[in-house]
């Protein structure tokens, strides 16, 4: 009975293998153990990729959407690999249209347990937010500049394109306080998975990735070390 449940195991790996499919190379190991206390390579990338897909002005990621300590190391990629790494990677993308002054709120609820972990902390793509850490949770975010322009932050009518996971869209990990029914009648849902768009960016990667930290999120008063 033994022997033939091995066999079988065996079997089922085989099978599951079989049909990994090779979506690129990465230069650097895709390290999703501090998505949700700062800025990541690794988060940097799906964000990126993200944004990109829905065609969209910013990108936001939870840390909620990576798996706890997964761990993608430098070489070949496929897709086993990027399932294994997000929690819900056939999760579609949706488009939220968010003020500026929006788009500050969750930046502060994304930062307010900072330095400490928070699954609702955010890894984001098209837009650098520098904040002094050390500040009252409700007022860490000094700015936030988009495509290299500063926004105005008390701004509360012009808009801006923001993809995200369905998930988050939706209110997931505390955001539901500032996706009121207001913003989510701005909702586009688009029929792109996380991993959709994970394999689309490593295509337009041909000879690797190699994704950085790029101080997006930019602490101005950071903790001593």
């Amino acid at each position: 009975m033994k022997r033939w449940l091995i066999i079988w195991l065996s079997m089922l790996f085989l099978a599951i293998t079989a049909h990994a499919a090779e979506l690129g190379k990465t230069q650097v190991p895709l390290d999703a153990s501090k998505v949700a206390t700062e800025e990541t390579a690794f988060g940097n990338f799906v964000a990126d990729a993200v944004r990109m897909a829905a065609g969209a002005d910013v990108a936001i990621v939870h840390a909620m959407a990576f798996r706890a300590n997964a761990l993608i190391p430098a070489g070949v990629v496929d897709d086993q690999a990027i399932r294994s790494s997000l929690a819900s990677p056939s999760r579609t993308i949706c488009v939220l249209k968010l003020t500026p002054a929006q788009l500050r709120n969750v930046m502060q609820r994304s930062l307010g347990k900072y330095p400490n972990a928070n699954p609702a902390f955010l890894q984001v793509s098209g837009m650098q937010v520098v904040f002094d850490g050390k500040a009252p949770a409700a007022n860490r975010v000094a700015s936030i500049a988009v495509a290299g322009k500063a926004l105005d932050l008390t701004d509360n009518k012009t808009t801006l394109k923001v993809a995200m996971p369905q998930e988050l869209a939706l209110g997931a990990v505390g955001y539901v306080l500032d996706f009121t029914d207001e913003v989510t009648k701005t909702m586009v849902k688009t029929d792109i998975t996380l991993l959709d768009a994970v394999a689309a960016e490593f295509g337009r990667h041909k000879d690797g990735i190699e994704p950085k930290v790029e101080e997006r999120l930019k602490d101005n008063n950071p903790p001593k070390k």
